[in-house]
């Protein structure tokens, strides 16, 4: 909590300038290890100076009124996202900019002013985004890692910025699901075009990308109808705000484990936690935390 900016932000130290990576960092942080209460520091953290984080409950729509379309001008040739516009693709930036749009994709008919017309709604090619983030995995000799950047080394880092970028493309309806909305590991009914790798059928097996995962997490359709029918509305918010906030809590808290989906390669012995793909975060902890936040305990 020391490193709370007395403007809302984190600094990395004491007494540091504030900066969005720390704040990220330092949120998920008292998410992990926090708790509500006095001093557990959920209730500590200054959130009206601190108004950008989704998890605390004052996201604002003023903060976010220009970013979708900003984030889809600054894909690059590449069809990845970099720090700033007309930058160099990079795996991170890619990962926190479609985690981001994700988040702000359901938002948009709230932001946008009545008569705006349909089709200039702006919109990601998520095309040719899978080809680069498929690009990005490394050779067998490379063990499959994956890199952050054109014709660099694989690091680890780079297996949640770019291999996590994965499952957050199934809320932009890339790939097949089934009807409840369960995904699909099935390969999609399209042709592969000559010179583009192996045929379909062997390309997507069930050894390969999300179908190998100790567990598939997904949003469910029912369960995000669930949670904006039970919502309660804060005491004092007009009838928009109170619409915003509780489609940014409804999308964020409809990611769900599936049940009896885990599958441990070595065993229990190598059981980890199902995580948020968007925050990073246990899905137990995401739950927890928004819950308390936004006052739907």
């Amino acid at each position: 909590m020391a490193c709370q900016h007395p403007d809302g932000a984190f600094g990395g130290g004491p007494g540091q300038a504030p900066h969005v990576l720390q704040t990220y960092a330092a949120v998920g942080a008292l998410a992990s290890v926090g708790r509500a209460g006095p001093g557990g520091g959920w209730d500590q953290i200054d959130r009206y100076t601190n108004s950008s984080s989704p998890l605390n409950n004052e996201m604002a729509p003023s903060s976010s009124r220009i970013t979708p379309k900003s984030m889809s001008e600054e894909l690059t040739v590449f069809s990845a996202l970099p720090r700033s516009a007309l930058g160099e693709a990079h795996g991170g930036y890619t990962f926190c900019a479609l985690a981001s749009w994700v988040m702000l994709r359901p938002l948009l008919p709230l932001l946008s002013s009545s008569g705006t017309n349909p089709q200039n709604k702006p919109a990601i090619n998520t095309r040719n985004l899978v080809r680069w983030l498929v690009q990005m995995q490394g050779s067998e000799a490379e063990l499959g890692g994956f890199r952050g950047r054109m014709n660099k080394l694989v690091d680890a880092c780079y297996s949640w910025w770019v291999g996590g970028a994965f499952n957050l493309l199934r809320p932009l309806e890339v790939g097949t699901r089934s009807s409840a909305g369960v995904p699909n590991t099935s390969p999609p009914d399209t042709k592969s075009s000559k010179g583009e790798g192996k045929e379909d059928e062997d390309a997507w097996t069930d050894d390969d990308g999300l179908a190998s995962a100790q567990h598939n997490v997904f949003q469910v359709d029912e369960t995000r109808e669930k949670l904006r029918a039970v919502w309660k509305p804060k005491e004092g918010d007009d009838l928009a705000l109170d619409e915003f906030h509780k489609t940014v809590f409804a999308e964020a808290r409809a990611w769900t484990e599936e049940n009896g989906g885990s599958n441990y390669v070595n065993g229990k012995v190598d059981r980890v936690n199902a995580t948020h793909p968007i925050f990073n975060l246990t899905i137990t902890h995401v739950e927890l935390t928004m819950d308390h936040f936004y006052a739907q305990e």
